[in-house]
């Protein structure tokens, strides 16, 4: 029997969860381990340099492969987790989308609308820059929906729409081009209806393995709730225009109607907007109670003019008590790349798609290495852009922006406890420049305008072994980490009999929390005592802002991902900082430090991480028995770190 520790089984679940999938899609076979997942990624990654090269690999590019193999398989370096979920397996080769992290546009016209959804249902996460464009029902429009009653998959995937005596009918078909496809109908209305049929009878019910994307089916329910309340918008603003508020519900409602694999959001509005003010308080407490979908987004101010540090000063103050947006400095981005329109929606990529991977810095053994995986890694990231969009759903800007941009993203991860200095960054960072080129060369294709990040790295820096997420420090030496699952997850029986502590999500009624403990222990952690023997994070938030410059100026030629935590008590020392490093300054999520974590409850129902003292954390821990890591992977797993979600990609 294998058995693992707390950290351990925690990465196992979440790679299960995340990237795993029956071998050879065999329902009866177990799921993947994760040689088992790199080598299906290794397997992507020679088929889409085989057919842009149009022949077979010679033994130099396969000698290229296995040190990349070797690279993941030592967890020193991460390919995208969506090459993980989904590359090599059909659906990569038919919808190459399905392998990019992120993406954004403006949202202003029926077919960007259609676009959002669309990637949203592929897996990816999708920020929108709300633009108006889209109006409310010519006349007011009674709805009626038709549930589905299938028992198993098999429903038409095509949707059929009929008009006749001011009825007007939408089949819905049971694909992602079918759902995409339907919001546009919604968004366009073109019949003159008194009457609109949503007929849901074709769409297999929940808990049914979706055959393309491997994830599991949540049924009609969700659609169901998102339609009537989208229909309440339009019927709401008859002949008129939407406000940028009532599209900022639509997308954040067709966004809650996922598959169990969660996708983030992000909705941007200009700070001139007239409708900012409207907008810094859409996910306020009072409105989050009203519109629940709002909690899907995390918001950002997009400034092309530095601010005026007394208004910055009050947003900061309202984000004590609130939901405030993220503040993003459009100069300083557009410096970067002067067709930047706005951000993912974790914050990292200022270009229109995400296509990231990271270097573990704590597994890397020498710069040497480091120099060469980063090499490698970039190599990878600009052979995925090479696929064609051309599914005919998306449309053709999407491929043309990739095709003359090459967006690439290698991001770091465990940059805290590894120390890196800015001459070695540097010296790395070149040899990643240096990769993409060389591949572009070979290629006779652009080189990437965009090439390192740091990205959040919640779920991918767990699965490469623990430590510190991305750019940031861990919250506590000591945590519990609430981990979601759904509550028919048969691993569940597995955790309780090992001793788990399991409890009901506060605001999802199908899912359930399973607690890990979790040590973070490492002499480049900086801790401090807030009682009871209690050590959290003793960063200051200028010492967490200087590292994200520092890591601006000589690592991420794009963004850095980072949540900066403070109190009330330090927003003048956060406004005198901005007001110093504006025009270099892009773009972080602040969030509220918590230092009494029963207010911080009350406020958000759980938190994923919660600071324990040894005494608690070790009590735990002795009470959990060993668990056979064999029977893991004969059972379906459906963890979720809740990265990127809640409005401000927190630390999980």
């Amino acid at each position: 029997m294998q058995t693992v520790n707390s950290n351990e089984l925690r990465a196992e679940l979440l790679m299960l969860s995340k990237y795993s999938h029956r071998l050879n899609l065999d329902e009866n076979q177990p799921f993947e381990r994760w040689v088992d997942i790199v080598e299906r990624g290794i397997r992507h990654q020679q088929h889409i340099w085989q057919q842009v090269i149009g022949r077979d690999l010679n033994d130099k590019e396969l000698s290229e492969l296995h040190e990349l193999r070797q690279g993941q398989l030592d967890k020193k370096i991460a390919l995208a987790g969506r090459t993980y979920n989904l590359g090599g397996l059909p659906i990569s080769e038919s919808k190459p989308e399905t392998q990019f992290n992120c993406w954004y546009d403006s949202l202003k016209t029926v077919h960007d609308a259609v676009d959002m959804f669309y990637l949203l249902l592929c897996g990816g996460g999708v920020t929108s820059v709300i633009e108006r464009g889209m109006s409310g029902f010519q006349q007011p429009i009674k709805l009626e929906i038709i549930r589905t009653q299938r028992t198993n998959k098999g429903g038409n995937q095509n949707n059929i729409e009929t008009f006749e005596n001011e009825v007007w009918t939408i089949k819905v078909g049971d694909s992602a081009e079918g759902w995409a496809k339907f919001l546009g109908k919604l968004l366009a209305h073109v019949y003159p209806a008194k009457k609109l049929i949503v007929d849901f009878s074709e769409l297999r019910p929940a808990g049914i393995v979706l055959s393309q994307f491997r994830w599991i089916s949540n049924g009609d329910q969700q659609l169901t709730d998102a339609t009537v309340k989208i229909v309440e918008i339009l019927n709401g603003s008859v002949a008129r225009s939407l406000s940028k508020i009532n599209i900022l519900d639509v997308v954040t409602l067709v966004g809650g109607v996922l598959a169990t694999r969660r996708a983030a959001q992000m909705e941007g509005m200009a700070f001139h907007d007239p409708e900012i003010d409207d907008f810094i308080t859409a996910k306020s407490n009072e409105n989050v109670i009203e519109h629940p979908n709002r909690y899907n987004s995390n918001n950002t101010i997009m400034c092309y003019t530095k601010p005026n540090m007394k208004w910055v000063a009050e947003l900061l103050d309202y984000g004590t008590t609130n939901d405030a947006p993220a503040i993003m400095n459009m100069a300083a981005a557009k410096r970067r790349n002067e067709a930047c329109e706005g951000v993912n929606p974790c914050g990292e990529a200022i270009y229109s798609n995400c296509n990231l991977g990271e270097i573990n810095a704590t597994n890397i053994t020498s710069i040497s290495e480091a120099n060469r995986l980063g090499y490698l890694l970039a190599r990878a990231l600009y052979r995925q852009t090479c696929p064609p969009f051309s599914d005919g759903i998306l449309q053709k800007h999407w491929d043309r922006d990739l095709k003359s941009t090459r967006q690439i993203g290698v991001g770091l991860t465990n940059i805290v406890p590894s120390n890196l200095r800015a001459a070695p960054l540097r010296e790395i960072y070149r040899n990643v420049v240096i990769g993409g080129g060389s591949m572009a060369h070979e290629l006779g294709t652009p080189v990437p305008q965009g090439n390192t990040v740091v990205k959040p790295s919640g779920t991918m820096t767990k699965v490469m072994g623990g430590g510190a997420e991305g750019s940031h420090h861990p919250l506590a030496k000591y945590i519990f980490n609430n981990v979601n699952f759904r509550v028919d997850d048969p691993i569940l029986e597995v955790l309780k009999n090992a001793g788990y502590k399991i409890i009901n999500h506060p605001n999802k009624h199908d899912t359930v929390l399973v607690t890990f403990p979790i040590s973070n222990v490492n002499h480049a952690y900086k801790f401090k005592d807030i009682g009871n023997g209690v050590m959290i994070d003793a960063e200051s938030v200028i010492d967490q802002l200087d590292r994200y410059l520092f890591l601006l100026r000589h690592w991420a030629d794009q963004n850095v991902s980072m949540t900066v935590l403070y109190r009330k008590d330090e927003i003048p020392d956060i406004v005198a900082w901005l007001d110093k490093y504006w025009d270099e300054y892009i773009s972080v999520a602040f969030m509220q430090r918590f230092e009494d974590y029963s207010e911080a409850k009350d406020r958000f129902g759980y938190m994923p991480q919660v600071p324990v003292n040894k005494v608690d954390f070790s009590e735990y821990l002795n009470s959990i028995r060993d668990i056979d890591i064999d029977k893991l992977y004969n059972q379906n797993v459906s963890a979720d770190t809740e990265e990127c979600s809640g409005g401000s990609c927190p630390v999980n």
